[in-house]
């Protein structure tokens, strides 16, 4: 297995995470983590949810960031993580977001600014 996910399966798991949105079937690894990077980011009420639907679809597989990472979060441990680093236009400044997509349920690791100098997540 290359240390990298390909394209086509980094596309499959955008298409992926983007029905799960569209469809609600998404979660937050850890609640309270997520309320820190919504503050950072200035999201309340419902807008989170839209922001994460927007920044999803500004993503493409040529967006990956990293090598392949399993989660040790409660909730999904083990399972295969997806980080993207891109320039938003939502955001209005470059972005990172993990994920995880298992069982047909997409779990939100993080959201947050990219930190240019870190090369590894």
């Amino acid at each position: 297995m290359s240390d990298r996910p390909s394209y086509r399966e980094c596309d499959r798991k955008l298409r992926k995470a983007r029905d799960c949105i569209a469809n609600g079937c998404w979660s937050v690894a850890n609640p309270q983590k997520w309320t820190v990077c919504c503050d950072r980011l200035g999201l309340i009420g419902r807008e989170p949810n839209e922001a994460l639907e927007q920044a999803l679809n500004e993503i493409s597989p040529r967006d990956y960031t990293g090598r392949r990472q399993h989660s040790k979060e409660e909730t999904v441990t083990g399972a295969e993580m997806f980080g993207f680093a891109w320039n938003s236009e939502r955001f209005g400044r470059r972005m990172y977001v993990k994920f995880v997509i298992h069982n047909d349920h997409m779990c939100v690791i993080d959201i947050h600014e990219d930190d240019p100098c870190k090369k590894t997540r």
